[in-house]
């Protein structure tokens, strides 16, 4: 049965940008966890290229936060570039699941900043006072989705000043005339949603830098502009706690913090399903 769901998928799979058909793309949760299901039974590599094209597409784009940490609800196109800026307790607890996986097969760095990166977000936005999961962040403040999240070139530059911010904004591709067109009137603005389109070992490769120092040098920048952001009017928190959707993220914190020695993230279960 397994083998038949498998192949039935296959057909759809995107192979340019990972995931599944095409816009508006969802992060397929369904999918990933049947296709690592399967690659532990099988090692068969062609599956494995299911998973990690699809976790490397959602970790490049726009559907994640990179300067915040966790994932949006879903892409309003097939390359993960412009989401819908809404973000999901539910998606993010599986997803944290998916990538601690893609992690243990792989070695990959960035899935466990993945990983790092929910988790953060959860102790930033998301906990109430008895440690319990809220339900949901909202896509717009003050009546303009994704204006908590976007940026513009000069922003960029004021925060972070104009060696560190032209750097950041090569890497990130923010631009001056914005890097993206908006979702309802399909016109281009000056903001930018920050994205990659390549892994950064591959870009301190191809620059002649060193991996570790970039990655850390990329680091304090974008903790300089979560500063920053956090400074904002923000989206409203969905306050509701939900036992269903805390049940998945307090599975997927311990799964994680078991997997990848981290005691914080089993900590943070217990809380929640005390």
């Amino acid at each position: 049965m397994l083998q038949n769901a498998i192949a039935s998928i296959r057909p759809n799979y995107d192979k340019q940008n990972g995931g599944f058909g095409g816009a508006p793309k969802f992060p397929p949760h369904g999918a990933l966890a049947m296709l690592i299901r399967q690659y532990r039974q099988t090692n068969d590599p062609t599956i494995l290229s299911m998973i990690t094209g699809t976790l490397d597409g959602m970790w490049l784009g726009g559907i994640h936060d990179h300067i915040g940490g966790g994932f949006h609800r879903y892409s309003t196109d097939a390359i993960w570039l412009v989401p819908h800026f809404e973000k999901m307790l539910y998606d993010n607890a599986q997803l944290m699941r998916s990538y601690t996986d893609g992690y243990l097969f792989t070695g990959r760095w960035r899935y466990r900043q993945a990983v790092e990166g929910i988790y953060h977000w959860l102790q930033r936005k998301m906990i109430d006072k008895s440690g319990g999961f809220y339900s949901a962040i909202n896509a717009e403040v003050d009546g303009h989705e994704g204006s908590g999240y976007v940026w513009r070139y000069d922003q960029v530059l004021g925060v972070l000043g104009k060696t560190d911010g032209e750097f950041f904004a090569k890497i990130y591709h923010i631009q001056p005339g914005g890097n993206y067109h908006e979702r309802r009137t399909g016109k281009k603005t000056d903001e930018n949603i920050p994205h990659l389109t390549q892994p950064i070992e591959q870009i301190a490769k191809e620059r002649g830098l060193d991996p570790l120092a970039l990655h850390q040098r990329l680091a304090r920048l974008r903790r300089k502009l979560l500063k920053r952001r956090l400074t904002w009017n923000q989206p409203r928190v969905d306050d509701k706690v939900l036992a269903s959707w805390n049940g998945l993220m307090i599975g997927s914190l311990a799964y994680a913090g078991r997997q990848l020695h981290e005691p914080r993230y089993i900590q943070t279960a217990e809380r929640a399903a005390d």
